[in-house]
């Protein structure tokens, strides 16, 4: 005990606690990695404020299966393309999409797939995967809410895999 001055005042351990979390959480969410991506999580389980998302901004992510499948076109590309002709829909750049898709394990996972999203706030992202099927390819599409992590929407076609007898 000291001698002259206020006594120390004790503070609960939960209180530095929730302190501490707040500090980290608050550094997070102007952080764009993974750890950021895990802190929103916790923060909307404690009821905090989460990043605004854009649902009027896409992201397309990369097309990791098109080269097992023997695809000859970048079909990522040609989504995000598509997309963007598109009134009212803005669709992030691939560079920055491939840059944080990196940091995401690749966005591998429909998680990882969720946190690039939430990353770039964008409040709609589309999965795609391609599997080749004898002479064809097998291709697919799947747009998500970011936000709630639920599918919207999805679509399959069968093309070939030669570009030569391919048809619109």
């Amino acid at each position: 005990h000291r001698i002259g001055g206020p006594a120390p005042v004790r503070v609960p351990r939960y209180l530095l606690l929730a302190a501490g979390m707040l500090v980290v959480a608050a550094l997070a969410v102007q952080s764009n990695d993974a750890a950021a991506a895990g802190m929103r999580r916790v923060l909307a389980r404690l009821g905090m404020s989460e990043p605004t998302l854009d649902t009027t901004l896409y992201v397309v992510l990369p097309l990791d299966s098109a080269a097992k499948a023997g695809a000859s076109v970048d079909l990522a590309a040609l989504l995000r393309a598509g997309l963007a002709r598109w009134r009212d829909i803005t669709v992030e750049d691939e560079p920055c999409v491939a840059e944080m898709a990196r940091r995401h394990d690749g966005a591998s996972s429909d998680e990882s797939a969720r946190d690039v999203a939430t990353a770039l706030r964008a409040g709609r992202y589309v999965r795609t995967s391609v599997t080749r099927t004898g002479d064809s390819l097998d291709v697919s599409a799947t747009l998500f809410d970011t936000k709630t992590n639920t599918r919207l929407e999805r679509s399959e076609m069968r093309v070939s895999a030669n570009p030569a007898n391919a048809s619109v």
